[in-house]
């Protein structure tokens, strides 16, 4: 799992990025690239989770002292599933859906963000230079990108918090 999210810091660094990007140095890819780049830069989610379940792994067997067998057979399935399908379908989804952007503020990577930069997805105003979005500020892929992004930050640390502080309490 941190295997896949080195590969997407490390490797999937500028090139994956689309030619003629602004704000980019030397850009060199393709929207699929950037795709396949963002949903790596995703799968972080999937570390996370498992650190997530293995705390709770702790507290069940050190706290309430649930048997081995049973967490095999009844736990940890749900467990795996949690930790590696939600970010990998969500990734997924999100690639295949167009949400998977250069970054402005990171250029050279690829993640949640509205194309072209500055575009709106409710609006045909422009308030960018017109040149790299032909004189419109319709987004092209991703369109509210952003708050999607957003609320799904919210609400993991929101979750994470409040699983922390069950813990604690506990």
């Amino acid at each position: 799992v941190t295997l896949t999210y080195s590969l997407g810091l490390c490797v999937f660094y500028r090139w994956p990025v689309p030619e003629h990007t602004p704000y980019s140095y030397k850009p060199m890819g393709t929207t699929v690239t950037c795709s396949v780049a963002g949903f790596f830069f995703h799968f972080l989610a999937a570390s996370i989770l498992y650190s997530l379940v293995l705390s709770i792994f702790f507290l069940l067997t050190i706290r309430y002292e649930f048997r081995e067998d049973f967490i095999a057979k009844r736990v940890e399935p749900f467990f795996h599933g949690i930790a590696l399908l939600l970010p990998l379908v969500t990734g997924i989804v999100l690639a295949v859906a167009g949400y998977m952007n250069p970054l402005k503020v990171l250029s050279g990577y690829c993640y949640l963000a509205d194309y072209p930069y500055g575009c709106d997805s409710e609006s045909q105003t422009s308030e960018s230079s017109g040149v790299y979005n032909n004189d419109s500020n319709h987004c092209i892929r991703g369109g509210s990108a952003k708050l999607r992004g957003t609320i799904g930050s919210i609400v993991v640390t929101v979750f994470g918090f409040v699983i922390i502080l069950s813990m604690i309490s506990i």
